[in-house]
């Protein structure tokens, strides 16, 4: 038995629609869903404060990584793309001005000053999507599994990491609401009838 308050259902792991055994696609977004022993996970009973710390650490864990390594991937790949970019407008500048040290010093500069600045917005990008995309795939349907198996609520959960987690944690918000959240608080809402 794995703890849930109805053996005969599968939670899909893409949407958290519950489903009867058996079934080898979620009904709800046509995912595919795990066999029932595939589902079962060794973690500490739900609802237990170790269980829910490991969930809350894994979640937070899981989107800093992601996201710290989209956004230096990003930042490294527009930086040598603009040091690129700076390298050959330096050699035409070089090449259509004579004598123009300054001029070709001036231009470099700039160059340089606009490759960092791109790079930063592009890095923020990335990781602004890499936060959303790992909740929704991998965050999310843990949290999902963990509320249904526990009888939790979502603001209960979000409570309990606003104790737990630094005040920057990238998991807080995601976890306080918002449209990103609707699909989590529509899965809640079936978990509580």
């Amino acid at each position: 038995m794995t703890g849930r308050p109805d053996p005969a259902v599968i939670l899909c792991p893409n949407c958290g629609a519950a489903s009867p055994t058996g079934v080898d696609t979620c009904p709800a977004c046509g995912a595919p869903l795990p066999a029932p022993q595939q589902e079962v996970r060794s973690r500490p009973a739900p609802g237990s404060e170790v269980g829910l710390h490991s969930l809350i650490d894994e979640s937070h864990a899981q989107l800093v990584t992601s996201s710290t390594n989209a956004s230096e991937t990003a930042f490294a790949v527009s930086c040598t793309l603009g040091v690129l970019a700076s390298a050959a407008l330096g050699g035409i500048v070089f090449l259509a001005v004579p004598r123009g040290w300054t001029v070709l010093s001036i231009t470099l500069l700039i160059c340089g000053l606009v490759s960092v600045t791109v790079a930063s917005l592009l890095a923020s990008r990335a990781r602004s999507a890499t936060l959303r995309t790992t909740y929704e795939r991998r965050v999310r349907p843990e949290i999902l599994r963990y509320l249904n198996t526990s009888g939790m609520t979502r603001q209960e959960l979000a409570a309990s990491a606003a104790l737990h987690l630094p005040k920057d944690s990238p998991l807080l918000p995601l976890l306080s609401g918002g449209d990103s959240l609707r699909e989590l608080t529509e899965g809640e809402a079936g978990n509580e009838r």
